[in-house]
């Protein structure tokens, strides 16, 4: 699967999702716990790119949505002040 976030100019493929597994490489819970300290609240990992990098979902507040987490620096957007992305906005929905 290929996702262009806005702002850079590469494309992003995802790896693989992550998932109830025994395997901790591709985990949910094990991928979520290790980062735990590195996200934010109401935030979890549930892809990785080819490169590395993370796919998040902020659950809450005024930045809800999905992001890409360059967390290896491997994009020539990234630096130190920004290594994470917005990718989209996910519609607040009433139930």
């Amino acid at each position: 699967m290929v996702i262009q976030a806005p702002s850079l100019t590469d494309e992003l493929v995802i790896n693989f999702f992550l998932g109830k597994n025994e395997d901790k490489n591709v985990d949910l819970v094990s991928w979520n716990h290790d980062f735990n300290d590195e996200l934010p609240a109401s935030t979890y990992i549930f892809a990785v790119e080819y490169g590395g990098g993370m796919f998040i979902h902020i659950l809450e507040g005024a930045d809800r949505g999905i992001y890409f987490w360059d967390s290896n620096f491997g994009l020539p957007e990234t630096s130190d002040e920004e290594n994470v992305f917005f990718s989209w906005q996910i519609p607040s929905q009433t139930f």
